[in-house]
């Protein structure tokens, strides 16, 4: 056997600062400087860390995960035009309420103001025409005699054709429970639905009267509350 000279001298293995082995230079070598050691380790571990990141990249988890999907251009672009759509379908919806609303409100209003014109007007024609026909009706009724003349002194005959001209007209005239029925339906205010309701009864007691002294008298009645009635309904409106 050939012994080894003295410049064959054998290798051996040393152990490096990261846990592997590094096989010892040949004897006679040039010696790594410690900064040198460090530098290669350095570009050691950022090779690892770059080859872990690598391979990270590459996972299922990250090509087909729902984290990078949610943050790409065309998820943001699809929820914005979403948002955007829906923002703007809600301004129209709660214009079109408001638009709606208004005409209602309007409506209702201008309904109000003509009640306040029939109630001003239609109401006394009706009443009147009505108070002069009872008034008549109750005279006729204790007059039968056709040589009978009433307090202006008419014959009997005059009265009664004065009493079927008023039966015409009072079947003509607009009706004091419509009147008042429209009044409690579009009016909210309780001293005009109290009023409303004091009108009618008013006007049934005319209705109901026994004798013609009886009829001017709650005629006289009714027109105060009718008076109220008018006020009242002013009022509303003007504070609607």
């Amino acid at each position: 056997m050939t012994e080894p000279t003295g410049d064959q001298s054998p290798t051996r293995a040393e152990p490096t600062n990261d846990g592997n082995t590094a096989t010892a230079a040949p004897a006679g070598a040039h010696a790594l400087s410690e900064d040198e050691k460090t530098r290669i380790r350095h570009e050691m571990f950022l090779r690892d860390e770059i080859h872990r990141e690598l391979e990270k990249a590459k996972s299922p988890e990250k090509r087909h995960g729902v984290h990078p999907f949610l943050n790409s251009p065309f998820f943001l672009t699809a929820v914005c035009g979403l948002l955007a759509s829906f923002i703007s379908q809600f301004y129209v919806y709660t214009r079109a309420r408001d638009e709606r609303r208004l005409a209602q409100d309007n409506a209702l209003r201008e309904k109000a103001i003509t009640l306040v014109s029939s109630v001003a007007n239609d109401l006394p024609t009706y009443v009147s025409t009505m108070g002069s026909m009872r008034k008549l009706k109750l005279w006729l009724k204790t007059h039968k005699n056709s040589d009978e003349k009433d307090e202006i002194g008419r014959p009997r005959d005059d009265v009664d054709k004065d009493y079927r001209e008023f039966f015409k007209l009072y079947l003509q005239a607009r009706k004091a429970s419509s009147i008042l029925a429209e009044v409690r339906a579009y009016y909210r205010k309780e001293t005009v639905l109290q009023l409303a309701d004091e009108e009618e009864r008013a006007v049934e007691a005319i209705e109901d009267a026994k004798t013609d002294d009886e009829v001017p008298k709650r005629m006289e009645i009714q027109v105060g509350i009718r008076k109220r009635l008018l006020s009242a309904m002013t009022e509303e409106i003007r504070k609607r």
